[in-house]
């Protein structure tokens, strides 16, 4: 009996050991679950409102700039819920190395004015070809989808609850089909709203060809001219990535101008 409560004891002690050890080996993991399209030395940092600068909160890092995140908000949304009194932050440290984000990340973390620290991820919404999803009144079925759309197969996306959303998946797998169904299915009666499957896919422009509009390799006056040119002739070849500079998808005159100002010396 004596030998059997010391086992038992023994497995017990074991638990709690493990489960002490637990938290550290969690946070790895999770850390080496993160994808690894990151900006090398540029962390998204969310600070409350009478948070002292990031200099200050990090004086350890030397920092080359901090900007407002302008970004999708769907990003922030997926990153932390926005909150008021929180402003996001993109920071860019003056080492460009993948380790110094991490490093970033652990010590602005343990700073009570610091509500996230996370990799920098430029994260593009897109939607898939020939899918459209539709909200219907209450009550309503799905006879009220008008002829000639011509839709491969439906799926409820609500089962169990009295919200009728469905995914329409169209015959025709085209991003223009898309947008033709829902012109015709907005204008239903019975339909409340009809709007694309969208999805989140993440990229990243990296540090060294950020604004390189005519991919040589380095940065010039030339790539911001191009990207003007493209504006006025969408036919002007160019890499259309790189030349996205505040990563939202597309580009715009905006993206120009930030090519200038990296120029100068102004971002």
């Amino acid at each position: 009996m004596k030998n059997l409560f010391k086992s038992i004891l023994c497995v017990a002690l074991s638990a709690l050991m493990l489960l002490s050890l637990a938290p550290s080996v969690f946070a790895e993991s999770a850390q080496r679950e993160w994808p690894d399209n990151y900006m090398p030395g540029t962390v998204l940092v969310g600070v409350k409102t009478d948070a002292p600068t990031l200099q200050e909160i990090i004086p350890q890092f030397e920092i080359e700039r901090t900007e407002l995140a302008q970004m999708d908000p769907v990003y922030i949304s997926y990153v932390n819920s926005p909150k008021a009194d929180v402003t996001y932050v993109k920071l860019v440290l003056a080492e460009k190395t993948k380790e110094i984000v991490w490093e970033a990340i652990e010590a602005l973390k343990q700073n009570e004015h610091v509500t996230i620290a996370e990799p920098f991820y430029c994260v593009y919404m897109k939607y898939a070809p020939g899918r459209v999803i539709i909200s219907l009144e209450d009550g309503v079925n799905l006879d009220v989808l008008p002829d000639g759309l011509n839709i491969a197969d439906t799926r409820l996306l609500t089962p169990g609850s009295s919200r009728g959303v469905y995914l329409l998946y169209l015959e025709e797998q085209t991003k223009e089909i898309v947008w033709d169904a829902i012109e015709v299915l907005s204008a239903t009666e019975g339909i409340k709203y009809a709007e694309p499957d969208y999805y989140l896919e993440y990229g990243v422009v990296p540090e060294y060809t950020q604004g390189d509009a005519d991919n040589n390799g380095k940065l010039s006056i030339v790539d911001a001219t191009m990207v003007q040119r493209y504006l006025v002739d969408s036919t002007v070849a160019m890499n259309m990535e790189n030349a996205d500079m505040d990563c939202n998808g597309k580009v715009t005159i905006i993206d120009a101008t930030a090519i200038q100002r990296n120029l100068a010396g102004l971002e």
